[in-house]
């Protein structure tokens, strides 16, 4: 089970091969691909900065069609978040991931490199351009 953030697609639509074989492993059934509907509104924000309604509306068509689920918030999984949110001093969004990959012993793919912390499995992909994705 792995757990993409916003990250990942971000590097998957700008032609990343690194994030295709992740949705890949994930569109071909080889491994359970979720991502949180947080981090949903964190790419839709995103993809808004760059392309029209359109556009967006093509690539959220995109992810529906595709095997990813997305995961709905969670009480318990919300209350595990604070504590690393204070701990670790990362966004709302970022600190329930994080929060979600441990709760649910899933590896959590991404390409921001802050939400690799302390007992959480997980795997970086380093973007090509340095920034905040």
């Amino acid at each position: 089970m792995i757990i993409i953030d916003h990250t990942i697609l971000l590097l998957y639509f700008a032609g990343d091969t690194r994030a295709a074989e992740v949705i890949d492993l994930i569109n071909e059934g080889r491994e359970e691909g979720y991502i949180y509907e947080g981090s949903m509104m964190e790419l839709i924000n995103k993809l808004l900065n760059v392309f029209d309604y359109q556009e967006v509306a093509r690539r959220l068509e995109a992810i529906k069609n595709s095997k990813i689920k997305i995961i709905g918030f969670d009480y318990e999984v919300g209350k595990k978040s604070v504590k690393i949110k204070k701990m670790y001093e990362l966004s709302m969004v970022g600190s329930y991931i994080i929060a979600l990959a441990i709760h649910t012993g899933a590896t959590l793919i991404t390409a921001d490199k802050r939400l690799l912390v302390e007992g959480l499995k997980a795997e970086y992909i380093e973007p090509p351009i340095k920034s905040h994705v």
